[in-house]
């Protein structure tokens, strides 16, 4: 089997297990983002009404270099990317429309129209709590975990190439609610 090949069939086995490791724990911070998983496995955002993420969004498609880990210059922007973002989810009650309206800059297409149905009294939390941490990287993909008032929320995050801005491709809280 040639090494595109074996890539081909490992990708998509790598991120069905990720899933499954994803859902059998709680991520734990790392420190060292070089040993993290080269894709963030596909998860559904904040709203129950929402439409999965196909895996081929966060594939590189054929041809693509193999992700490479997270660089080091861009673990305090992708931390503080993620902690923006939720300070302005994490306001309950405040108008929808002006709610999605900031938080609409930072989404991928794909969850923007999704969002945009949230009734932001349903939001349970209400502030961003302790250190952010990132969970997992490549050079394109970030997972993120941010401590809010209900407990760490997790925020995934892509880009399109290392050029195009990072924007949030799920918010997902914390197991429980």
């Amino acid at each position: 089997m040639s090494t595109r090949v074996a890539h081909l069939v490992s990708a998509p086995l790598a991120v069905v297990l990720l899933c499954v490791s994803a859902c059998a724990s709680a991520p734990e911070p790392v420190t060292d983002v070089s040993a993290t998983s080269s894709a963030l496995p596909p998860q559904p955002p904040f709203s129950s009404g929402s439409t999965p993420i196909p895996p081929g969004e966060l594939s590189p498609g054929p041809g693509a270099a193999e992700p490479v880990a997270l660089a080091e210059s861009e673990i305090i922007p992708v931390m503080d990317f993620a902690e923006r973002f939720m300070h302005l989810f994490a306001r309950p009650g405040i108008p929808t429309n002006v709610w999605f309206s900031e938080i609409s800059p930072y989404l991928t297409s794909r969850i923007r129209e999704s969002y945009s149905y949230i009734d932001t009294e349903t939001i349970p939390v209400s502030r961003v709590d302790g250190q952010v941490e990132i969970v997992g990287g490549t050079d394109l993909t970030a997972i993120v975990s941010v401590p809010t008032n209900i407990g760490p929320y997790t925020v995934n995050l892509l880009r399109e190439s290392t050029e195009h801005p990072w924007l949030v491709s799920a918010v997902l809280p914390p197991e429980g609610w």
